[in-house]
């Protein structure tokens, strides 16, 4: 018995760029998910792999559609990029039997049965069969699957279970010691008791929500490696995601054991987390409620992404363990972490929400020139932080007091203070093309992915695009960003930008053309 298969591929194609490619029986909806779960999460923009890296991963969308293929790190592009991933993808529609999953299988350790040339991509690509006993050549290698894990794909098969598994060829970047699952009966009931005597109630919980806010997270294109929600003994209350039930009780337990002796030690009152930083990434733990915490890892990440990122996710467990009918049990002495609202709350975002306010009470002459002002000190501000000021521009964008053109004008005065203050080195140009290369892709490089074409930057990874959706551009910030440096190049005439296609209205970049 041959597997039928329609195929997708990603990578960066010569004179395209990056783009999907994929058979013509792929709908949109399909395409979208491979970009979103796999291409998104398994590969890191900010920290590539090593130049010999493969991946094999094996993902249901649904019970009846499953993904599988692999991930290279395919060198560099025409556009002078390095480090480009090359997906391979193979897409099966139908319930899988336990003969096709042994296919799939052999197929993901032999390799792929075809590879587009990224030089010169074909514009047909057609359903393919795969034979029962994969004695095909593959252009590329694959990776052996360990029994271990065979087997626990063939649990998770006939349990009725999505399986969800990515292969590294040392397995140091397996996502999860098990398969991450979106199946949950809706009965299920969690008991969990302390490490310490036995309580005489536990902890009653229904973990689907939690685990779906979890989940969210781990696909957030920044990186993140292994969660978990623990108790104030460190015990995992759910499943931790990424990292195995004992490393994650002796992390977390040792993190709240050196929060309680920093209390005691040196008198401190309140103690938002606790985080530790290597060179390969990061280990957090973070207050959530006063009977749980947020134990993170990531591989390297911009700190301002993360910071946001952790920030959202803790408001949504609070929502959801806060509003719990069922209570939590009560430990006599337990390690604590005080949550600290100036965590929660940034004081930019509220120092922005007076201005406004402010506004609204003067009259016009005064709220125009108070409001110039105020911009010029949040501008400031934002310039001082730079260039970890991403997750306070994000929500500086979506407070609905804000406008575009205001946000554009932040833009803009950013911009020239970060020229002004020295935060970015002053260049001597006399081009526009001269200026996007030398001046605007080096200042907007720490927090975003850019590229040149004569008077075009065009903008990967954007990380205020990554919550938004419009049915127009909308990246006034980062325009007037634009706008703002190049204003303080003194060879240049009266410049202006445009933003020609954005992220936000589902478009693969952000364009922006500057005339």
């Amino acid at each position: 018995m041959s597997l039928s298969v329609e195929q997708i591929f990603y990578t960066s194609f010569s004179n395209i760029g990056f783009t999907t490619l994929s058979s013509p029986l792929i709908s949109e909806e399909i395409e979208q998910f491979f970009q979103k779960k796999i291409v998104e999460q398994y590969w890191n923009s900010y920290n590539p792999p090593d130049a010999e890296y493969r991946g094999v991963y094996l993902i249901q969308k649904s019970l009846e559609e499953t993904f599988f293929g692999w991930l290279y790190n395919d060198g560099s592009d025409d556009f002078g990029r390095a480090n480009i991933p090359y997906f391979v993808c193979y897409f099966i529609l139908g319930k899988l039997s336990f003969s096709q999953l042994n296919i799939i299988c052999n197929c993901l350790e032999i390799g792929p049965m075809e590879v587009m040339n990224r030089d010169s991509p074909s514009n047909t690509i057609e359903s393919i069969m795969i034979p029962s006993s994969c004695t095909y050549q593959s252009e590329r290698l694959g990776i052996t699957i360990p029994k271990k894990i065979q087997k626990q794909i063939e649990q998770e098969l006939k349990r009725r279970k999505l399986i969800n598994e990515f292969i590294t060829k040392d397995l140091s970047l397996k996502m999860a010691d098990e398969p991450i699952s979106t199946y949950q009966s809706s009965d299920e009931v969690l008991t969990l008791s302390p490490l310490s005597s036995p309580p005489e109630k536990g902890i009653l919980m229904n973990p689907t929500a939690v685990k779906n806010v979890l989940q969210d997270l781990l696909i957030k294109p920044i990186n993140i490696q292994g969660i978990a929600l623990v108790s104030q003994e460190g015990k995992p209350i759910i499943t931790p995601i990424g990292i195995d039930e004992e490393t994650t009780s002796i992390l977390s337990g040792t993190m709240l054991y050196v929060a309680q002796t920093a209390q005691t030690e040196l008198n401190w009152q309140e103690i938002e987390s606790i985080s530790l930083h290597s060179q390969q990434g990061y280990l957090i733990l973070a207050y959530c409620t006063s009977d749980s915490y947020l134990l993170i890892k990531t591989g390297k990440v911009l700190t301002g992404l993360l910071e946001a990122e952790i920030r959202r996710t803790v408001k949504k467990l609070q929502g959801i363990l806060e509003n719990s009918d069922a209570s939590f049990v009560e430990i006599a002495t337990p390690p604590r972490l005080i949550k600290n609202t100036a965590y929660l709350e940034d004081e930019s975002v509220e120092e922005w929400e007076k201005v406004t306010e402010t506004n609204d009470s003067l009259s016009d002459q005064q709220n125009t020139d108070s409001f110039e002002q105020e911009i010029l000190d949040l501008a400031q501000n934002l310039v001082d932080r730079y260039p970890d000021f991403v997750a306070t521009v994000r929500d500086i964008d979506i407070n609905p007091k804000i406008d575009n053109q205001q946000m554009l004008k932040l833009g803009e005065y950013v911009g020239k203070g970060l020229l002004k203050k020295g935060k970015i080195k002053p260049v001597s140009v006399n081009n526009i093309v001269s200026a996007i290369n030398k001046l605007i892709i080096p200042a907007i490089s720490d927090f975003m992915i850019a590229e040149s074409q004569d008077n075009e930057l065009k903008v990967y990874a954007n990380p205020f695009c990554l919550y938004k959706t419009s049915d127009v551009c909308s990246c006034y910030f980062i325009r007037g960003m634009i706008e703002g440096l190049l204003t303080e190049v003194n060879d240049l005439p009266e410049l202006t930008v445009e933003e020609i296609s954005c992220q936000a209205t589902g478009a693969d970049s952000c364009r922006f053309k500057v005339i």
